[in-house]
């Protein structure tokens, strides 16, 4: 009907045709124009920011239809600098500036921007509370034979450590305890009950815990719920150094933090490795002090070099831990009381506290009930702790590299191998037996020991002697209880139950392979026998 409706900016020629004399036309040009902006807002108004530090900008011009483009000015470039996209940077100098958007047709919009040199403080602790059945108390029976969770007897390990994380006194205002908690299906704890349908955060003050802030429950072994709390930390709770707590069970090569909620969902060791990839990149932080895990066979070789990417520490333990988990009321004191403190001092302080509370423990308990060593329910005093430099990562991945090279050489046959993977059953410090989505794990320097002392490897003295060497470089405190050989890091060894002829592992060849940045000892005790499921 000849009605003409603009779209978009631009010119264009409109042509009429007669239909009865096609070569009878006219012709008009007309040009559509973007309708003049009304107002021009940003997203914000006024930010703080600490020297070096950027914040984005974002202008909105109304109508929506109108030109959104925008020109970005600062009053002030030695204070604040900004850029075509409204990126806006601070210097290094303190003071103050106005940053300006202005629409084609002059309309402006301004945001104040305060620069100053950001105080952080010292430490932020951040701790990953996956409560599980240690909290619950799901599938644990009573002398009746009563599920606790059932009966609502909660075993409450976590509440208890989150106790004594709240009685101790003097905490600094520049150190910060954070915590996640999740999965378990009920806790003893009654105001963290309260939010057991959500992942809760919360953090201490004043011997109390005070509630932040909640998501909605997800899975404590996914990947984006750890990269998620991580990110909270780190922006919310900004320091110069700070440490990671994973508190669970623990499976070695199968992971840690199980979540009873969903299907045992555990985080593996590359899951963590991807969750602090992407979350200190985005914070922009440097390697972080120091992961522990309050967690049973963590201190695997495999586990120790991923970390070594993001931490510059890691204390973990060979065997199997205690439910209880780490005397937080024990080590704490030590970093209220000085915030200075070395990392691995306080490392070793953790590690020396649990040794002995563990002790403790088991000698209340076997003396109460006369137990002796042969007795079913003898409490063993088995309990390993070690702390790692990880900055030696490199030099013993390398020495160990090249002894599994070696040894490949050496083992070469299915024969050599049977005889390889008995002698090290028979003979090596092995942890974890019986324990589920564990591998089989040896303590290293056993399993040295035996190869050293058989002449069948004697090729391999002088390899197996620097992996030695650089072991005693990484494993920079190590201590243990009585009964056992707790010598700093595990491997995992190509042993298990015997069947029909081989050795099987407990978890798949290829989650092994995919987890292990050791590719000549992972091709190597994958080369023979059949693994596991």
């Amino acid at each position: 009907s000849g009605t003409v409706t603009g779209k978009k900016t631009g010119t264009v020629t409109i042509t009429a045709k007669c239909t009865s004399a096609p070569t009878v036309t006219t012709t008009k040009t007309i040009t559509v124009v973007a309708p003049t902006p009304t107002n021009v807002t940003l997203n914000k108004t006024s930010v703080d920011l600490g020297y070096s530090k950027t914040t984005q900008l974002t202008a909105t011009i109304t109508p929506s239809n109108a030109d959104q483009t925008v020109t970005w000015t600062t009053n002030n470039s030695n204070v604040a600098t900004v850029s075509s996209s409204g990126l806006v940077t601070a210097k290094s100098v303190t003071g103050d500036a106005v940053i300006t958007a202005t629409s084609v047709n002059g309309l402006t919009a301004t945001c104040s921007v305060h620069v100053e040199e950001e105080v952080l403080d010292k430490w932020t602790i951040l701790v990953y509370m996956c409560g599980s059945n240690l909290e619950s108390g799901s599938g644990y029976e009573n002398d009746y034979g009563q599920d606790l969770y059932e009966i609502g007897d909660y075993l409450g390990y976590a509440s208890s450590d989150i106790d004594e994380i709240l009685s101790v006194k003097n905490q600094p205002d520049d150190v910060n305890i954070v915590i996640e908690t999740g999965v378990s299906k009920a806790w003893k704890n009654n105001t963290i009950n309260a939010q057991k349908d959500y992942l809760a955060r919360w953090h201490v003050e004043n011997k109390q815990l005070v509630y932040d802030s909640r998501v909605s429950i997800a899975s404590m072994g996914e990947v984006s719920t750890l990269q998620s709390f991580l990110t909270y930390g780190f922006d919310n709770y900004s320091a110069e150094k700070y440490g990671l707590i994973l508190w669970n069970h623990g499976g070695a090569m199968g992971g840690c933090c199980f979540d009873e909620n969903y299907g045992n969902d555990s985080l593996t060791a590359d899951d963590i490795d991807d969750a602090l990839t992407a979350s200190r990149t985005a914070a922009g932080l440097d390697k972080l002090e120091f992961i522990t895990y309050d967690a049973c066979l963590m201190a695997v070789q495999e586990v120790a070099e991923i970390n070594s990417h993001h931490f510059k520490y890691m204390l973990s333990s060979q065997e199997s831990e205690s439910g209880s988990g780490y005397d937080y009321d024990a080590w704490l004191p030590t970093l209220y009381s000085n915030t200075s403190v070395s990392t691995p001092t306080i490392l070793q302080k953790i590690a020396d506290t649990f040794i002995t509370e563990q002790t403790n423990n088991a000698d209340a308990y076997n003396n109460y009930y006369g137990l002796t060593p042969s007795s079913s329910n003898y409490w063993a005093y088995d309990q390993t702790q070690s702390v790692y430099d990880l900055s030696k990562m490199i030099a013993y991945k390398s020495a160990f590299e090249t002894f599994a090279s070696k040894l490949a050489s050496v083992v070469n046959t299915s024969s050599k191998w049977n005889s390889f993977a008995s002698l090290v059953e028979d003979n090596a410090q092995t942890y974890g037996s019986g324990q589920f989505n564990v591998y089989n794990l040896a303590g290293s320097k056993s399993v040295f020991s035996i190869l050293k002392s058989n002449s069948t490897y004697s090729s391999l003295s002088s390899d197996i002697a620097n992996v030695e060497t650089a072991l005693e470089d990484l494993v920079i405190y190590e201590t243990h209880q009585k009964e056992t050989y707790g010598c700093g890091l595990n491997i995992v060894v190509p042993i298990g139950y015997y069947y029909y002829g081989s050795y099987h592992a407990v978890l798949s060849k290829s989650s092994y392979k995919a987890q292990s940045n050791f590719s000549n000892w992972s091709n190597f005790i994958t080369s023979y026998g059949v693994w596991g499921y």
